[in-house]
C-alpha cells in the first residue's frame, strides 16, 4: 500500500492545519510541516525512492511499500 506525505512549507500554517485534520486517522497519509533552510533542495540526502511533487505551498512524496504494492 502506498504512503502520501505532505510536507507543508512553514509560512503556510493554515494549509498544514486544514491538511493535518483531514488526513487524522487515515492509514497511510501524513502530514509535516518542512523544516529545512530556505534553499535546501528536497532531494539532498534521499534515502528513499518515493515519486515527489512540489508546489509553491507544499511538497507530496508518495512511497510505495515493499514489492511495489
Amino acid at each position: 500500500m502506498p504512503e502520501y506525505w505532505f510536507i507543508v512549507k512553514p509560512e503556510h500554517g493554515a494549509l498544514y492545519e486544514t491538511l493535518r485534520r483531514v488526513v487524522a486517522g487515515r492509514p497511510g497519509y501524513h502530514v509535516i510541516q518542512d523544516r529545512r533552510a530556505a534553499g535546501a533542495s528536497s532531494r539532498e540526502g534521499e534515502r528513499r525512492t518515493s515519486k515527489v511533487w512540489e508546489g509553491d505551498e507544499m511538497t507530496i512524496a508518495e512511497r510505495r511499500g515493499p514489492g511495489g504494492d
